[in-house]
């Protein structure tokens, strides 16, 4: 069975830019199956009746000064941008439309246009910019962002999220658990790797071989997180959930 980690966004979210940049620095042997789920944030919070800090003054300002400190903590390239908010409707229909080889090209080009180089991407000529960088033809793109599949697609997908309890971005779903916002992150990591850990030892086989049976000879925690070739903040997550759940191994 493989595990997911289901990552709810939409380009107008500055957590969202910024936990996708973190993410991305843990995740660099790809060994986490992240699965991206564009939503329209504005759809979300009209269904869910809330009003989002960008048309609250005060949260307005306490918001950017924050994704600040964030962005300068993990020394990310971050600009806070002018023109916030701003309706991203074409873009995250586009993101469902295009190849899905090229999504995470248009994806990270698009956050990076919107959150690091200021630049408003709900003016046509800046989203053909984007497109240009993309090697995308804008006349196939236009299109397909007008048929109705693509339209019900991105409605039902912030439906179906709101039919979750998801009532923002970004949303980490792992293991039908819902973390958010990017300081949850680590929250949510802990969990997908647990559940790594549990195939690891294989304890949801009914019948599961000794640890023993995997190497020659007892190991320590370390070594046993070491060679399961995870990166080393997995392996200390290892090391202390089995050290909690199995104190015979040291």
């Amino acid at each position: 069975m493989t595990k997911t980690f289901d990552f709810y966004f939409d380009f107008i979210s500055p957590y969202s830019f910024l936990a996708d940049k973190k993410l991305i620095s843990l995740n660099q042997n790809n060994e986490i199956n992240i699965v991206y789920k564009p939503i329209l944030l504005g759809a979300l919070h009209k269904l869910g009746g809330i009003t989002a800090p960008a048309f609250n003054e005060r949260k307005m300002k306490n918001m950017k000064n924050d994704c600040e400190l964030v962005a300068k903590k993990n020394n990310t390239n971050f600009k806070w941008n002018d023109k916030f908010p701003i309706n991203s409707l074409n873009l995250m229909r586009g993101y469902l439309a295009i190849d899905s080889k090229l999504k995470n090209k248009f994806f990270k080009v698009c956050f990076d246009a919107y959150w690091k180089d200021n630049i408003d991407i709900s003016i046509e000529e800046n989203i053909n910019h984007i497109l240009k960088i993309c090697e995308l033809d804008k006349n196939i793109f236009y299109e397909k962002i007008k048929n109705q599949k693509i339209k019900d697609e991105l409605r039902d997908l912030t439906d179906k999220a709101f039919k979750q309890d998801i009532f923002g971005a970004p949303t980490f779903v792992v293991n039908n658990k819902i973390f958010w916002g990017q300081d949850r992150l680590e929250y949510a990591l802990d969990e997908y790797y647990s559940w790594e850990i549990l195939n690891l030892l294989c304890l949801i086989d009914p019948k599961p071989p000794s640890i023993w049976d995997t190497f020659s000879k007892p190991i320590s925690l370390r070594d046993f997180a070491a060679r399961a070739d995870l990166n080393p903040p997995a392996q200390n997550k290892t090391i202390s959930l089995l050290g909690s759940s199995f104190p015979f191994l040291k």
